[in-house]
């Protein structure tokens, strides 16, 4: 990934602040031994759980911040995203191996949505990992797509509701009563 920061900002994500960067990469769909492929539209996560094994991405993209308080958005994933699904195999894609995204910044920038929209018209299985209820806005685009060709999957992983570990995080109460509809209608769904 080329980094050209473009803006910085500080957000007041559920974690507290975290400092906001945008940037271009060349490529967003990258070969993945845990999947075909991988897909992540953004590097950092505002959840910054203590415990998350996407820690390792600072060795590559170092910040000065700690994990948990940078997110580098991908403000091109989309446009590099449609270049390589021209000549990409269609196969399976873990959608956020190293970054939650439906972090609070994809609210607002929509990336992680319109990727997986364009992996499903060009025929990819999206298997979805998120700790966020925002996935809940993207089940229109999942269920309508998974309805015509069964190519969704998604993977809920409930909180353990402490502050320490998953400091930016809706509570257990809140992800266990949102998580139903993801049961419904056409994605499986897997709780972890």
């Amino acid at each position: 990934m080329k980094l050209g920061m473009v803006k910085g900002r500080e957000d007041s994500g559920l974690g507290g602040k975290v400092i906001v960067r945008e940037t271009t990469c060349k490529t967003v769909l990258n070969c993945s031994s845990i999947s075909d492929y991988s897909l992540n539209c953004y590097t950092g996560c505002a959840y910054g759980c203590i415990y998350c094994y996407a820690r390792f991405m600072q060795r590559f993209h170092p910040h000065a911040e700690p994990w948990g308080k940078f997110v580098d958005v991908k403000v091109n994933a989309v446009e590099a995203l449609e270049r390589q699904l021209r000549r990409a195999e269609p196969g399976c894609v873990f959608v956020s191996s190293a970054c939650d995204g439906w972090q609070p910044l994809e609210a607002e920038r929509k990336l992680t949505r319109r990727c997986c929209g364009l992996l499903l018209d060009y025929g990819f299985q999206v298997n979805v990992l998120t700790k966020s209820t925002l996935v809940l806005r993207d089940l229109d685009l999942l269920s309508r797509r998974n309805a015509r060709n069964g190519n969704c999957n998604g993977n809920w992983v409930l909180t353990t509701g402490t502050r320490v570990r998953e400091s930016g995080v809706a509570g257990p109460k809140h992800n266990s009563e949102e998580k139903g509809p993801f049961n419904a209608e056409h994605c499986q769904s897997t709780q972890g």
